[in-house]
C-alpha cells in the first residue's frame, strides 16, 4: 500500500521542523526515509517547489521518492493527479490534512491519514531509535540524501 505525503503540510505540523527553516525539506525525508526503512514500505512525499528545486524535480532512492512541483503546478495538484489516475486508489494511504485533497482522496476510497497524526507518529519518541547508519543491501543510503541535498544547494 503506497504512501502519499503532502510535504510542507506535514511540515506544517511538526515540532520539530519549522516551514521558516531552509533544510526543512531535507530534515523530513531524512526522518521519513528512516521510517520508512524500518517499516519496509515505500512513500513518495511531493512539496511545493522549493528555493533550490531547479536541480531536479524529483529524486527517488530506496524507499522514498521525492517529487517537488514545477513552478506551474502545487504539490496539492500533483498528490490530487496521483489519486485520480491511479488504478487502485483503494490501495493508496493518503496523509495531508488539506481538504481539497482529502476530498478526492475519499471520493476514490484511499485510506486518509491526518498530517497531526502522522507528525506525532513520526516524532514519537518510541521510534527515536532509527537506523543511523548505511544498510547494508543498499535500499536504504543516508551517504545519497547527503550527497543530493549538497549538490542541490550548490
Amino acid at each position: 500500500m503506497p504512501i502519499i505525503i503532502d510535504g510542507h503540510n506535514l511540515i506544517g505540523r511538526m515540532s520539530g521542523i519549522s516551514l521558516a527553516d531552509p533544510q526543512d525539506e531535507e530534515k523530513l525525508i531524512r526522518m521519513l526515509a528512516q521510517d520508512l526503512h524500518l517499516a519496509q514500505r515505500k512513500a513518495i512525499v511531493v512539496f511545493d517547489r522549493a528555493a533550490y528545486s531547479d536541480r531536479g524535480a524529483r529524486y527517488e532512492t530506496g524507499t522514498l521518492r521525492v517529487i517537488f512541483a514545477p513552478p506551474e503546478s502545487s504539490a496539492d495538484a500533483i498528490i490530487i493527479d496521483i489519486i485520480k489516475n491511479d488504478p487502485n486508489p483503494k490501495g493508496l494511504t493518503i496523509v495531508t490534512s488539506d481538504n481539497e485533497i482529502r476530498r478526492c482522496a475519499r471520493s476514490r476510497r484511499a485510506r486518509l491519514i491526518s498530517s497531526e497524526d502522522f507528525a506525532r507518529r513520526l516524532e514519537s519518541p518510541a521510534l527515536n531509535h532509527r537506523v543511523t547508519h548505511t544498510d547494508k543491501n543498499g535500499d536504504f543510503d543516508v551517504d545519497d540524501w547527503l550527497k543530493y541535498f549538497k549538490k542541490r544547494r550548490k
